[in-house]
């Protein structure tokens, strides 16, 4: 029995470890067969700012809320060839002459590795407080205007010039303070309040990505 002992310890696989091999195989095997292969910069950790290139497959987003209410050219999914590598929500890539946020990483359940990640649209400036130096994030403006608060006319009803402002959550975004002022398209606004819940987990209540009303 000692051979067979040495089997199951060594050689063999159960079925999840048998599709991901077999996966990772077919990937290996067609990755170049394909007009989706293209080189990008990706970060190499939340707030760094160092990026390493990588190829990836980059191919557009389909879904009801991108393609209706939103620019579908800002949203793109990156899939990696190597299944096992590592993103998650927040990660900063660069190519096409923009910077583009991660907002859904791949599951651990999945057999495959990729990451839908939206174009950053506008630069936040603001001084930090603590020593005056003037920081600049890539970060999104969503487009899609809103308030709790609609003013009413006759004809239509509009909302007071509330938007979402979506950054990386990282040391220098984690201390902006509600009621905040910034200035974007020569507008004035102010932070009302701020989603800092979507934590990767519990343990370091690390938020990558924040959410600015």
């Amino acid at each position: 029995m000692d051979w067979y002992t040495n089997y199951l310890n060594n050689f063999s696989q159960n079925p999840d470890e048998e599709f991901r091999q077999s996966l990772q195989a077919f990937v290996d095997s067609t990755w170049d067969n394909t007009t989706l292969l293209k080189t990008v910069e990706e970060e190499t950790s939340v707030g760094s700012n160092i990026f390493n290139t990588i190829e990836v497959w980059k191919n557009s987003i389909s879904e009801f809320a991108v393609n209706t209410v939103k620019d579908a050219k800002d949203f793109r999914r990156l899939m990696f060839k190597d299944q096992t590598h590592n993103v998650i929500r927040g990660l900063k890539y660069r190519f096409d002459n923009n910077y583009w946020l991660a907002y859904e990483e791949t599951t651990e359940e999945e057999p495959f590795c990729d990451v839908s990640i939206r174009r950053c649209n506008n630069i936040c400036k603001w001084v930090d407080t603590d020593n005056g130096e003037i920081i600049e994030e890539p970060c999104i403006l969503d487009y899609e205007l809103a308030s709790p608060n609609v003013m009413y006319t006759k004809d239509v009803a509009t909302a007071n010039s509330k938007v979402t402002l979506i950054l990386q959550g990282n040391d220098k975004t984690h201390k902006l303070k509600k009621n905040q002022r910034f200035i974007f398209n020569q507008i004035p606004y102010k932070f009302t309040a701020i989603n800092n819940y979507m934590q990767n987990n519990y343990v370091d209540k690390d938020t990558p990505l924040l959410y600015f009303d």
